[in-house]
């Protein structure tokens, strides 16, 4: 894995020039995300990609805590149907040998 730094610059033509004097080695490989100067649609294609490609990046162990709260919230929240109460009743009636 590599380190990776960021650095703010204007473009000007094909030559970025990078704020605060910084300087690179010739042959750096850089990497290049345009900030947009348009207000893309809220939902547009354009702003759908926008988000899925910008920052905040996630990792995949990111998307499972996330996916788990999730789960958990609605775990939390989800109450038994009054069918599904019956259910469970008439179950451990059967287990444990009791009846009404």
């Amino acid at each position: 894995m590599t380190a990776m730094t960021t650095y703010k610059g204007t473009a000007n033509g094909r030559v970025v020039e990078l704020h605060g004097g910084v300087e690179l080695p010739a042959g750096t490989d850089v990497e290049v995300s345009v900030r947009g100067t348009r207000q893309l649609r809220k939902g547009s294609p354009g702003a759908v990609l926008q988000a899925v490609q910008g920052p905040p990046h996630l990792t995949s162990e990111d998307v499972d805590a996330l996916e788990q709260a999730i789960a958990d919230r609605q775990t939390a929240t989800r109450r038994p149907s009054s069918l599904s109460r019956r259910r469970a009743c008439r179950s451990m009636r059967t287990i444990c040998g009791s009846q009404r």
